[in-house]
C-alpha cells in the first residue's frame, strides 16, 4: 500500500462518484479502488482486502470514456473493460 501512495495513486473514498458507476467494487464487499490520472487515460487498480499481490486486477480506462460515465451516472461493470494487467504483473506499474 505504501508503494501505492509513493507512486501518486489515490484509493477511491466511499462518498467518491467513481464507485457509483462501479458498484460491485466497494470496501464492504472486501475490494478497493485505486486510481492514477494519466495524459489521456485512468489507471483503475483493483485490491482484494485483506491485500495480496496474487488478487491485483489493474484496467486502464480512456479518460474521455470514464467522464462520459460519470456525466451520463452510468452503471458499469469493471470486468467489462480491458484488463490490463494481474496478479504480480501488475506491480510494476506501482
Amino acid at each position: 500500500m505504501a508503494k501505492l501512495m509513493a507512486g501518486s495513486w489515490q484509493r477511491i473514498e466511499r462518498d467518491d462518484r467513481l464507485l457509483d458507476i462501479f458498484p460491485t467494487e466497494d470496501r464492504d464487499k472486501g475490494v478497493e479502488l485505486w486510481e492514477l490520472q494519466r495524459d489521456t487515460e485512468t489507471l483503475l487498480l483493483r485490491v482484494r482486502i485483506p491485500f495480496t499481490d496474487t488478487a491485483l486486477k489493474l484496467y486502464t480506462l480512456a479518460s474521455a470514456q470514464l467522464r462520459h460515465l460519470l456525466e451520463h451516472n452510468t452503471t458499469s461493470d469493471l470486468s467489462s473493460f480491458e484488463e490490463t494487467a494481474s496478479g504480480v504483473a501488475a506491480t510494476k506499474f506501482l
